[in-house]
């Protein structure tokens, strides 16, 4: 496992600032409940439940793949080769190892990388 850039922080949300209303994952919960303690401007997220909590909260949510396009515009990556990357690292037996809701985030999962893969070959 590579070290953490030095720029990057990791802090634990106060959850007790965000109850959402809709069933959503622990870790979405935490983003959104950082987001509101930060008042951050945006929130990278994919799953809709949690953009709509998000929205509930006028939280700005943006997709990865949004994301993604716009680096790939701007000519910073290669789209194709990026999402290959992405399904290899989400999709690898070391990740799925010891991570009990990686089987029910799978085939979302899916989803999302199928559709990008698709916009990606265009």
């Amino acid at each position: 496992m590579q070290a953490r850039p030095v720029w990057l922080k990791v802090r634990t949300a106060d959850v007790s600032l965000f109850i959402p209303i809709k069933k959503i994952s622990d870790g979405q919960r935490e983003a959104l409940a950082l987001a509101l303690e930060l008042k951050a401007d945006v929130v990278l997220m994919d799953d809709k439940d949690a953009a709509a909590e998000a929205q509930r909260h006028r939280i700005l949510t943006i997709p990865t793949f949004a994301i993604l396009e716009q680096a790939a515009a701007r000519n910073l990556i290669d789209l194709p080769k990026t999402v290959d990357a992405m399904r290899r690292a989400i999709f690898s037996p070391s990740t799925r190892r010891g991570n009990p809701g990686h089987a029910q985030a799978r085939p979302a999962a899916e989803r999302v990388l199928s559709a990008a893969i698709q916009l990606s070959h265009k």
